[in-house]
């Protein structure tokens, strides 16, 4: 199974984590794990909270080895249309302000 930075137990603990704080979280959260053909390649905590019409994305990570590919762009274009079929008029998340890639992809698309 590939891994997110490099490290095959960090892909499992990301997912644990994630599943567990949904299960935490109730039926407003989801988990979307995004995959090729052969082996997961992201990972999306979204957060709906739809009599506000806003959605908050808690995680968003890319394997390493698929970055500056498009991935992300790809995954938040997705998360966009989901978001519009759900009626949620609003996307939010937080970015560390070292994180230059995520604040790079997001400047991208507008936010």
């Amino acid at each position: 199974m590939s891994s997110f930075g490099g490290d095959s137990d960090q892909l499992q603990i990301i997912r644990e984590h994630l599943i567990n704080e949904l299960k935490d979280l109730g039926e407003k959260h989801f988990l979307f794990i995004i995959s090729n053909s052969k082996e997961p390649i992201g990972v999306v905590q979204l957060q709906l909270v739809r009599d506000k019409g806003e959605g908050h994305i808690h995680a968003l990570q890319v394997d390493k080895k698929f970055n500056r590919r498009g991935v992300g762009t790809e995954i938040m274009m997705a998360l966009e249309k989901y978001c519009v079929n759900e009626r949620i008029t609003k996307l939010e998340f937080s970015v560390d302000k070292s994180n230059d890639k995520a604040i790079l992809l997001y400047t991208k698309l507008g936010y």
